[in-house]
């Protein structure tokens, strides 16, 4: 039995697709400025999407534990929040982060 359950987690272990990735932070976007091209040519975001840093940071924002040090990403219309990534368009809710 030992050894069907090794032999299956390693069966799943290289089973598994391996993704590329790429995370963006959004930091050293100024505050409440359009993302735009900041990213481009790769990704390229919607006006509606805009950087937001956070007030210890010296910005306007009031928000904690985001995923980078002091900028975060919003959107001001949820059905405009583009990103072009590599000629394909997606919803910002599908955008890398």
């Amino acid at each position: 039995m030992r050894k069907f359950t090794l032999c299956m987690g390693l069966c799943v272990a290289l089973a598994s697709p391996a993704a590329a990735s790429t995370t963006l932070t959004f930091e050293g976007i100024p505050n409440n400025t359009s993302v735009g091209a900041f990213y481009g040519p790769d990704y390229v975001f919607s006006p509606a999407t805009l950087a937001l840093v956070d007030f210890d940071a010296g910005g306007d924002g009031n928000f904690a534990n985001e995923p980078s040090p002091n900028t975060i990403m919003f959107f001001t219309a949820a059905n405009n929040a583009i990103v072009h990534e590599n000629a394909v368009l997606k919803p910002a809710s599908q955008a890398p982060s």
